[in-house]
């Protein structure tokens, strides 16, 4: 039988096994955490073999796989009905100890923790699994938390897989063309994952939401911390839309224009157009890819990078004037309460813009900007050059991200308390590693 053929009935199997195997009511299947790890088909389609695994251990599966083989009729007269096969490959089910990447059958019943890291290899036999996918991306998104996203749903929903996306916050006015013909499916997620994020603090009303069916994270962030059983984190990527972009190259996802043109803005946005320094030569190999399937990088770099509106020159503006130097000329801060939003005119994703131009001041290491929310929380966004590592400044106080761009939420009853709090940090660090 053809590679692709075999394919996609190996992934078909391994989808309904998956749904059919929650239906079973015997004790040794339902009392534990059962997963389906693989599946191998013959060739010939004549035998099949499905590996299964529980977070209870090797003994426990093999008790499992008693409760499968004494199934193994009804489950091969399902897979023949909902699979519409002429002939249905004979099943065998073997035990293994492979928990940490298998499809959750019990999520309801799962711990958290601190989760497996996967490989992207990994990580697309999950996928190849589900069916009936949300994708979730952190609050106040930017270009690579929402191409990532769209990137991937687009690219599950042409493999045939029901795909949808949930975002805390409105998708920003410059990247509603991401979004356009993705209708929201309405369907209740049977798994759920998230791209971008970093911390579950930074998923919004998503965690309360969804936090509790969350069995994946792909991630690029060095401070990611924990919130799934199983992870896919690589910090030395420029963008999650790098990432995303490999897992639907393992997969075979048919790419369209819509699809290449989210990877190519998650990895644009975070690279700055290709200028900072994590930049790197998969970046480039990847997003040049994005092109030769059909990303329109000359319309989408004028958008994103080129097309400023009045507001945004005003917010620049506002932000010279009342900007304050501190540790030397070596950090420039400006506060944006409330009224400076009312007063420009200016989005909250212009200011995050406009903050890059206080790190081009000759001499600052890192510039800051601390944001009033709408609910009146208090964020600091930070954005610096080498040696200073924005991460580490956040750690501090309790955010993340990465050495040039990073983030915190601020403790404090005014501005004025919480800019105090983010100016010690910087003193500190900045002393750390003798800047100062």
């Amino acid at each position: 039988m053809p590679g692709n053929r075999l394919g996609r009935v190996t992934e078909d199997i391994s989808r309904e096994l998956s749904a059919i195997l929650r239906e079973l009511k015997d004790p040794r299947i339902t009392g534990c955490l059962l997963s389906v790890v693989r599946v191998e088909v013959t060739n010939d389609l004549s035998y099949c073999t499905a590996y299964v695994s529980t977070v209870e251990g090797l003994e426990r599966s093999k008790e499992a796989v008693k409760g499968l083989k004494s199934a193994a009729g009804y489950i091969r007269r399902e897979l023949g009905h909902r699979l519409k096969l002429r002939h249905v490959p004979e099943l065998t089910f073997k035990a293994t100890d492979s928990i940490e990447y298998g499809g959750w059958i019990f999520p309801q019943h799962r711990k958290r923790r601190t989760g497996k890291m996967l490989t992207c290899e990994e990580t697309a036999a999950l996928l190849q699994s589900w069916d009936d996918i949300l994708v979730i991306c952190h609050e106040n998104p930017d270009g690579d938390a929402l191409g990532s996203m769209f990137g991937l749903v687009r690219g599950l929903r042409a493999m045939g897989r029901q795909a949808d996306w949930y975002c805390a916050s409105p998708v920003p006015e410059k990247f509603v063309y991401l979004a356009q013909g993705l209708e929201h499916t309405g369907r209740t997620p049977a798994h759920v994952l998230t791209v971008d994020v970093a911390d579950q603090k930074l998923l919004g009303d998503a965690w309360e939401k969804f936090g509790d069916k969350i069995e994946l994270a792909i991630d690029h962030h060095g401070t990611h911390k924990p919130f799934a059983p199983a992870r896919w984190v690589e910090p030395e990527s420029a963008a999650a839309a790098e990432l995303v972009w490999l897992l639907l190259k393992e997969l075979g996802a048919d790419i369209s224009r819509e699809t290449a043109d989210a990877v190519y803005t998650g990895i644009a946005t975070d690279t700055g157009c290709f200028r900072f320094r994590n930049t790197t030569g998969r970046t480039l190999r990847t997003a040049a890819e994005t092109l030769e399937a059909g990303a329109r990088a000359g319309d989408l770099n004028q958008h994103l990078f080129e097309t400023k509106s009045l507001a945004y020159f005003q917010a620049e503006r506002h932000m010279l004037e009342s900007m304050e130097l501190f540790c030397g000329g070596k950090a420039a801060m400006v506060l944006l309460p409330q009224s400076f939003y009312t007063e420009t005119g200016a989005r909250e994703d212009e200011a995050d813009a406009a903050v890059g131009q206080l790190r081009q001041i000759e001499g600052v290491l890192v510039g800051i900007t601390v944001k009033e929310r709408p609910s009146g929380e208090l964020k600091a966004s930070l954005r610096a050059n080498p040696p200073v590592n924005a991460a580490a400044i956040c750690e501090k106080l309790g955010g993340g991200g990465h050495a040039g761009a990073a983030g915190c939420t601020l403790e404090g009853p005014s501005m004025a308390q919480a800019a105090e709090q983010i100016k010690t940090a910087c003193e500190q660090y900045l002393a750390e590693i003798g800047c100062v």
